[in-house]
C-alpha cells in the first residue's frame, strides 16, 4: 500500500454514490484524471464497505481525504461512515455546471480534482465557495438540539397556520367578538368559542355559563355581557349550512391547537434543560438579550465551532458579513449578503434588535453609528438606511459569540486526561465590548442640529 494521500470525489444520491480516486501514483499510471479509478456503490452497509475497502486498497484512512457537495440529508449516513473510520471528509457548495454533457462520473471527478488542487497542490481558491472545508462532526448537545429545534419550527408554524385559520372563521361567524376579545386565538376566547360555538349560542346563554368558560378572571361579567348583547345582533354569517361547516372546522381547530402547544411546550421545556446543562450554551446565554430558544438554533446549526477556522467563515455562515465592491473610485460599496442559514440569520436579526433597545452599551454603539451610516429623513420624523448599522452591530456581536466558544473549544481540546476541566469564560460587557461609548443615547438628528445653530447665530 502506498503512503501518499489519496483523494477521492463522491456525487451523491438518494440510493447510490459514484465514487472518483485521485491520487499523484494514479495520475502518473493513468495519464489523465479522466482516466483514474471510479466506482458506483449503494446507500447501504455493504455498499459503504465495499467503498471503503476500494479506499484502502489505495492508501491509509488516515491518508484519505473525501470531497461531498452540500445536498441536504443524502450524505448523512456517509459522512457518519466515513468519520468512524477515521477519514478526513470536506464539504463544498454545489457548483454551477458549464459543461453540456453533466454525468454523476464527471462530478464526482470534478470534486476529486478541486479536492487534488486545494490540498495537495495547494493552488489558491479564489472564488470562497469552491474552497473544501473540513466537516467536524456536531457535537452530542447540537446533533440532539438539530432535531428537537427543527420539530419545534415545524410545530410553531403549524400553530400559526391553525390561528390563522381561526382568525379567519371568527370573522366570517362572529366578527364582533375582537371587540370584547384582543386576541381572538387566546386561551379565554378559545374556551368561549368551543362552549359556544355561534353567535346564537353566545346571545342565548346564561351570563354565568359564559363566566364558567374563562380560564382566567377576564374578561369580566360586564365585557361578556356586551358579548351577549353584540351577539343577538352580529353581521357575521347567516347561512345555516355555511354555519355548520364553519363550526365543524372551529371545532377541529381548536383541538389541533391545543395538540400542537402542548407538544411545542414539552419541547421547548427539553431544549432549555440541553441548552443550560452545554457548556456553549452557556456562554450563549450570558450575552444580552440571548434567550434559550435563540441559543438553541445557534447550537443546533453550527454543530461544531471547529468547523469555522476564521470568524469571517462563522459571520458569513450566519448571514452577517458584508460584501463589497469597489472598482477605481467610481463604484465603491458594501451589502449584506444574501447567503447565510436562514434560521442563524434570523435569529441574530432578533437578537441585535432586541439587544439595541435594552442593553446600554450596544445601544449606544448603535446610536453613535446613526449620524455616520444613516440619514435622517426630517419630513418622516426617523432614520433611514438604519440596516447597515444592525448588521454592523449583529457582526460584531457574531465575532464576541466566535471568540468565546473558539477559545472554550480550544481549551478542552488542550485537558490531558483526569485533568479537571475549568468553568467557561462567559460574556463580561467590562472585558468583552469593543466600542467607544457613545456622549448620550440621544444623538439629535443633524438637520436639527444646524436649525439650532442657525438659530442661536
Amino acid at each position: 500500500m502506498s503512503s501518499e494521500s489519496l483523494y477521492v470525489g463522491v456525487d451523491l444520491s438518494k440510493r447510490h454514490h459514484v465514487a472518483a480516486l485521485i491520487s499523484t501514483s494514479l495520475l502518473g499510471k493513468h495519464g489523465r484524471f479522466e482516466d483514474c479509478p471510479t466506482l458506483s456503490f449503494a446507500q447501504s452497509r455493504a455498499g459503504f464497505e465495499q467503498f471503503y475497502a476500494a479506499l484502502t486498497g489505495h492508501a491509509p484512512p488516515a491518508q484519505i481525504y473525501v470531497l461531498v457537495e452540500r445536498t441536504g440529508h443524502y450524505g448523512a449516513a456517509l459522512e457518519q461512515f466515513l468519520h468512524e473510520q477515521g477519514i478526513a471528509v470536506y464539504r463544498v457548495h454545489v457548483r454551477e455546471h458549464v459543461s453540456r454533457s453533466k454525468t454523476d462520473k464527471r462530478d464526482a471527478q470534478a470534486l476529486a480534482v478541486l479536492l487534488y488542487n486545494q490540498i495537495e497542490l495547494h493552488i489558491p481558491v479564489l472564488d470562497k465557495t469552491q474552497r473544501a472545508r473540513p466537516i467536524v462532526p456536531p457535537t452530542p448537545t447540537a446533533t440532539l438540539l438539530r432535531g428537537l429545534v427543527q420539530h419545534r419550527q415545524e410545530l410553531v408554524r403549524e400553530a400559526t397556520q391553525r390561528k390563522n385559520q381561526l382568525t379567519s372563521i371568527a370573522d366570517e361567524l362572529f366578527p364582533e367578538l375582537e371587540q370584547v376579545f384582543r386576541d381572538v386565538n387566546s386561551a379565554s376566547a378559545l374556551a368561549l368559542r368551543k362552549a359556544f360555538p355561534t353567535p346564537q349560542a353566545v346571545a342565548s346563554a346564561d351570563l354565568l355559563a359564559l363566566c364558567a368558560t374563562r380560564p382566567y378572571s377576564r374578561p369580566g361579567s360586564r365585557a361578556l355581557a356586551t358579548l351577549q348583547e353584540l351577539a343577538s345582533r352580529t353581521i357575521g354569517t347567516k347561512n345555516e349550512w355555511r354555519m355548520r361547516s364553519l363550526v365543524t372546522e372551529q371545532s377541529q381547530l381548536i383541538v389541533e391547537l391545543s395538540l400542537l402547544n402542548t407538544h411545542v411546550a414539552a419541547l421547548t421545556a427539553e431544549i432549555e434543560k440541553l441548552v443550560r446543562a452545554d457548556r456553549a450554551g452557556r456562554i450563549l446565554l450570558s450575552f444580552p438579550c440571548v434567550g434559550v430558544t435563540h441559543a438553541s438554533v445557534i447550537l443546533a446549526y453550527i454543530g461544531n465551532i471547529g468547523n469555522f477556522q476564521t470568524e469571517a467563515q462563522f459571520k458569513s455562515f450566519c448571514g452577517w458579513a458584508p460584501t463589497e465592491f469597489q472598482t477605481g473610485v467610481s463604484f465603491d460599496y458594501s451589502v449584506l449578503k444574501k447567503s447565510g442559514h436562514s434560521m442563524l440569520k434570523q435569529t441574530f436579526y432578533l437578537i441585535t434588535m432586541a439587544t439595541i433597545h435594552h442593553d446600554t452599551r450596544w445601544a449606544e454603539l448603535y446610536q453613535r453609528l446613526l449620524p455616520t451610516k444613516a440619514h435622517y429623513n426630517a419630513r418622516k420624523g426617523k432614520w433611514e438606511g438604519t440596516m447597515s448599522i444592525i448588521g454592523r452591530v449583529a457582526g460584531q456581536m457574531a465575532g464576541v459569540m466566535y471568540t468565546l466558544l473558539k477559545r472554550d473549544a480550544e481549551v478542552l481540546a488542550s485537558l490531558k486526561e483526569g485533568e479537571e476541566v475549568p468553568e467557561p469564560e462567559l460574556y463580561d460587557p467590562a472585558k468583552h465590548f469593543i466600542g467607544k461609548r457613545a456622549q448620550s443615547l440621544h444623538v439629535r438628528p443633524p438637520v436639527l442640529r444646524l436649525l439650532e445653530q442657525a438659530g442661536g447665530e
